[in-house]
Formats: structure tokens, sequence, C-alpha cells
């Protein structure tokens, strides 16, 4: 049960705040429940600047120079960072959003962002490019896993960048999983 305060101060206090609290809820109500029937004005609000163009990048290529680089990134990130064989070579080839939010000692206790999987193929060359711009390559790649594993073949998406003169790999991630035939 409500209770008005004691003091003469307090319960003035009190109906002044619910006056203005009542106030302020119909001017609320009247707002929102009149409506506008005019369409919203076509006309700019201000000085928006000229218009910005939307263009197409021009299509980029990968030069036989960045695919031999990349080729050879791949060669050493997959089995070290995939793998798992060595988690200081995965480290030295991972760009930086791989390594965001894990160190090199997280790599080297298995908890890295890299998926795992037990890798067949010694070189990695088959990747098939996705988007290319100035400085990175995003790419599909297919591997087939030991045959001991029971294992099927996996399709990675990933991303390298170019820092410098090396490609690191950025990200890598699992987008299909195929059955294994046994």
């Amino acid at each position: 049960m409500f209770r008005l305060p004691k003091s003469a101060k307090a319960r003035r206090r009190l109906l002044r705040g619910s006056v203005l609290g009542g106030v302020v809820a119909a001017v609320v109500l009247i707002v929102v429940l009149i409506p506008n029937h005019q369409p919203p004005s076509a006309e700019p609000t201000g000085n928006e600047g000229p218009a910005q163009l939307a263009v197409a990048a021009p299509h980029l290529r990968v030069s036989t120079a960045d695919r031999h680089a990349i080729d050879r990134t791949l060669d050493r990130f997959v089995p070290a960072g995939v793998a798992r064989k060595s988690p200081a070579t995965a480290w030295a080839l991972a760009g930086p959003e791989l390594r965001s939010g894990s160190t090199l000692a997280d790599w080297r206790a298995g908890k890295s962002p890299i998926p795992y999987y037990p890798v067949l193929e010694r070189t990695f060359h088959t990747w098939r490019t996705i988007d290319v711009g100035p400085r990175y390559v995003v790419f599909n790649l297919l591997v087939h896993a030991q045959p001991s594993s029971g294992l099927g073949s996996y399709v990675f998406s990933g991303e390298v960048v170019k820092r410098g003169d090396r490609w690191l790999v950025n990200r890598i991630y699992t987008i299909a999983i195929m059955n294994s035939v046994t």
C-alpha cells in the first residue's frame, strides 16, 4: 500500500513531480497519436555535398610472381597451421586478423583460430581465386585428408594479404566438407 510522505515539503514535491510527469505523458501521447497525412519532403534537408558515384573496381588479376609467392606461403602455412605441425611457423606466416585475440603461446597450446585438418598434400598450388585487390587475394582451396583419418575432403576459404614483400594468411576457414568414401 502506498503511503504519502510525512513532511509537507515532500508531499508538495511528489504532487509537482506527478503533475509534470502527467503533462509529459500527455504531450508524448498527442505527438504519437496524431497522424501526419503529408508525404515526406523530397527536398534535401541541408547541403549534402556532391553525389558519390559507385564505380566498379577494375578486374584485377593475380600476377604470376604473386601467385608463386602465395603458393610458397600456403606450402608452408597449411602443414604448419592447419595440420598443426608447427605453430611457430604458422604464427610467422599469419596476418593481423589471424593473430588478433591470440598469442603464439595460445597457438602452441593448441588454441588457434585455424581449423585442424590432417592434410594429405605436400603442396597447395590448386587454389582458386575468388576476389583480388591491390594487396589481398581471397581464395578457395580443396584439400584431402590422410587416409588413416577417415575424413573426407575439405574446402577452405581464405585470404592472403601482402605486407611489404611478403604474403601472409589473414584468414582461413572451412566452407565445405565432403563425406569420406569408405
